[in-house]
């Protein structure tokens, strides 16, 4: 199986240095190139290590609770070989407690189970403030890369910031990031709101979405605490849609309006007054307000 495993690695990666071992690791780490590895493969056994690792922080009692009858025949048959099986349960987990709790054959039965090689390769790997950082990274980096308008992406903005802040950037550093983010996406989600909704007046709905996410983002800047430098900018993007919505609803000819039903034209002026909920409305979109009740007075 293992030779399999070493196979089909080498088929997988096309790198005929996988089988390097635990001594290939620890000189890499002292070399230059420690950031560029090879895939490793290292057998263990996962059982051996869990027994031999929980059990020495807990006492008989507690070790007979927590650990299964089948891990600890597995555990005895290895160490006892066929004596094992004339024990009865209670001296098969006093005997099992009785190894593992002894130093050194719990320190030679996590090297038997090839955990500490497994350590010492992950430590390699992902091991160190630096490392895990650069790997915290590059996924930030790469979950910014698949956002998209299909998604709850202020969310995911959210999430993005929170991760920046706890690996030690700035608010300002962090709120700049999402910020960016947000300045992408959002002309792409109302291109993309205006276009299905398009010349045919189908799936009004969707001219709700950028005013949500807008209205979203503005909680978010709160949250980051960069509303006051924002707002400006949020009233911008806020403006333009609800101008580039009434300009598509004047555009539509009064014998068309029969294709829309009152439904219809419920969810589309509900879209624009999702705006009406925040403060700054009035002072900004009053004369559009005053605008749509002239051309549509029912």
């Amino acid at each position: 199986l293992i030779d399999e495993a070493r196979s089909a690695l080498k088929r997988i990666f096309k790198n005929p240095l996988c089988a390097k071992n635990l001594d290939d690791i620890s000189t890499a780490v002292q070399s230059t190139e420690s950031m560029h590895f090879s895939p490793y493969l290292i057998p263990i056994s996962s059982i051996h290590a869990y027994i031999y690792r929980s059990a020495c922080k807990l006492d008989l009692e507690v070790f007979k609770k927590k650990i299964d009858l089948h891990l600890v025949d597995k555990l005895g048959r290895d160490i006892f070989g066929r004596k094992w099986k004339n024990f009865d349960e209670s001296e098969k987990f006093e005997k099992a407690y009785k190894v593992v709790r002894d130093p050194k054959e719990s320190r030679d039965g996590l090297e038997a189970s090839n955990f500490i090689q497994f350590l010492a390769a992950l430590n390699f790997c992902v091991g160190g403030a630096v490392k895990q950082q650069m790997l915290i990274e590059q996924q930030i980096m790469f979950t910014a890369s698949k956002l998209s308008p299909t998604i709850d992406y202020v969310i995911e903005l959210k999430c993005l910031f929170n991760k920046c802040i706890k690996l030690g950037h700035s608010v300002e550093f962090s709120s700049c990031a999402a910020d960016s983010e947000f300045q992408k996406l959002i002309p792409i989600s109302i291109d993309a709101a205006f276009i299905e909704f398009g010349t045919n007046l189908q799936n009004p709905q969707v001219l709700a979405k950028p005013f949500d996410e807008i209205c979203e983002y503005l909680e978010l800047t709160q949250y980051m605490g960069t509303l006051k430098h924002k707002k400006l900018q949020l009233i911008g993007f806020a403006k333009g849609v609800v101008l580039r919505q009434i300009g598509t609803l004047l555009a539509i000819e009064p014998k068309d309006y029969p294709r829309l039903t009152a439904f219809d034209w419920i969810i589309i002026f509900g879209s624009l007054l999702r705006m009406s909920r925040r403060p700054f409305f009035d002072e900004h979109f009053g004369i559009a307000g005053l605008l749509l009740e002239k051309r549509f007075p029912e």
